[in-house]
């Protein structure tokens, strides 16, 4: 004799599959949940790149400063841009332009002062 419970389990386990409504609502379901993830993914991936390009920046401009301290240089766009070449490393994940300025390493997608024209085209040769 089987009891409530075991017919209640031979039931499920009879059952074939999800019908198309139940599929649906699942689908539906998990793209809602993909569509509110994706703008807070995207942020967070622009945040860090901006703070690898900040990081990158200051190293940059610490070793730059060190190399005319020690070489007893003045700074000089060209000098700069031999030094970033020799940085061997890309400074902005998004290949954002990197100029010095005013003692400081500006890149032309995360910083807060804009670079001219001009100093845009003396850049562009080196990327």
């Amino acid at each position: 004799m089987l009891s409530l419970l075991s017919m209640s389990k031979f039931r499920y386990l009879n059952n074939k599959g999800l019908t198309l409504i139940e599929l649906l609502a699942v689908i539906v379901i998990l793209s809602i949940i993909i569509l509110l993830a994706i703008p807070s993914i995207s942020a967070i991936m622009d945040k860090m790149n901006a703070e690898v390009c900040n990081y990158n920046r200051m190293e940059l401009e610490k070793s730059y400063e060190l190399h005319l301290t020690v070489e007893s240089l003045e700074h000089q766009e060209i000098l700069f841009m031999e030094h970033l070449f020799k940085f061997h490393t890309s400074i902005c994940p998004v290949n954002g332009v990197i100029t010095f300025k005013d003692g400081h390493v500006l890149c032309s997608v995360h910083s807060d002062q804009e670079l001219d024209e001009d100093q845009m085209k003396r850049c562009l040769i080196y990327k």
